[in-house]
């Protein structure tokens, strides 16, 4: 099946997104904390919610060649942080620790999102499942009485009860919406200006609660990924060069925010803001990083993808077709 550009596109938004929001958050606030960069913020914010609402799209087809899939990606650049650590900063790893951290939980290198996301993919046939089989009326419903739980309680009663949108549960609230928009055919039809209202209250919040105006759960957040969603899937596009880019958003992810090598990439982004002239020319310098890490990112991506079409997934094909014959035909 042909995979959509418009959806690609807006998987490589969502990257870039979660990747400004981690240079802002681990990098520049350390330097310069003013209301300018929220206020940025306030417009990236939305990048894990749009990811979990393509899934909920879409549905999650769960097959073991994409969770060997999910395992090797997560597996090589644990490799290569590895090979940073080891080559590159000098910092010693034993023989036992090359092959024992690749296959080691927690799957990422240093995020969290991977790891809830394997716990939601092992999760999607049950959901399928009961999300196929009520009916339209009571999809609305539960969604709503869901959504209520989610602003009052997790979200509304402050942070002793709230998980920011760190939680299995957040992630299957998010993927019911998504597949709440696709069953209801849901279109809104300003979805850019919905976009900026839920910034500029977004950044409001942040004035008046702080921090906790930026978590994924919050109603502005979600409001905001559904309209931004809703925009680029109204998109009619087509073109190889976006959807060969999206393959690779997971890797971009899993190098920007993993191990040893993110430390050093956000201290690195910190002492650029300190010594540039001003925040707009060390803001330049930072871009200019992020692109070319997000290029690198890609292009060892597709040794990675060769690796896994020509070598590992043909011998795991081998194999299982060896095991089927055993089983079967003895």
């Amino acid at each position: 099946m042909q995979r959509q550009s418009n959806i690609e596109l807006l998987r490589i938004i969502s990257i870039l997104m979660i990747v400004i929001h981690h240079v802002l958050v681990h990098g520049i606030y350390n330097a310069v904390n003013n209301s300018t960069l929220h206020f940025i913020d306030s417009f990236v914010i939305y990048g894990v919610n749009i990811f979990l609402l393509i899934s909920g799209y879409f549905t999650i087809n769960l097959k073991w060649k994409s969770v060997i899939n999910l395992f090797w990606i997560c597996s090589f650049w644990k490799l290569f942080h590895l090979f940073y650590e080891t080559y590159i900063v000098k910092v010693p790893h034993s023989f036992f620790e090359w092959i024992a951290k690749p296959l080691a939980i927690p799957f990422s290198s240093g995020g969290w999102f991977v790891d809830i996301y394997i716990l939601l993919l092992l999760l999607s046939p049950v959901l399928n499942m009961a999300l196929t089989r009520i009916n339209k009326k009571e999809l609305s419903l539960t969604i709503l009485l869901i959504s209520i739980f989610n602003i009052v309680y997790c979200w509304g009663l402050g942070r002793e009860n709230n998980t920011s949108g760190y939680s299995l549960y957040h992630f299957v609230y998010m993927y019911c919406i998504g597949f709440y928009l696709k069953s209801s055919s849901f279109s809104y039809k300003y979805p850019y200006f919905g976009i900026v209202i839920c910034s500029i209250f977004t950044f409001i919040l942040y004035l008046v609660l702080g921090g906790r105006a930026f978590s994924y759960n919050s109603p502005f957040v979600i409001i905001g990924a559904i309209c931004i969603f809703t925009a680029l899937n109204k998109l009619n596009i087509q073109s190889r060069i976006i959807n060969i880019t999206a393959q690779s958003v997971l890797s971009i992810y899993l190098l920007s925010d993993g191990g040893v090598f993110a430390k050093n990439i956000y201290q690195l982004y910190n002492e650029i803001i300190k010594t540039s002239a001003n925040t707009f020319a060390g803001s330049l310098k930072i871009t200019g990083i992020v692109l070319g890490m997000c290029i690198f990112a890609i292009l060892l991506d597709r040794i990675r993808i060769i690796i896994f079409k020509k070598g590992i997934y043909p011998c795991l094909e081998y194999i299982s077709y060896k095991y089927y014959n055993k089983i079967y035909h003895k």
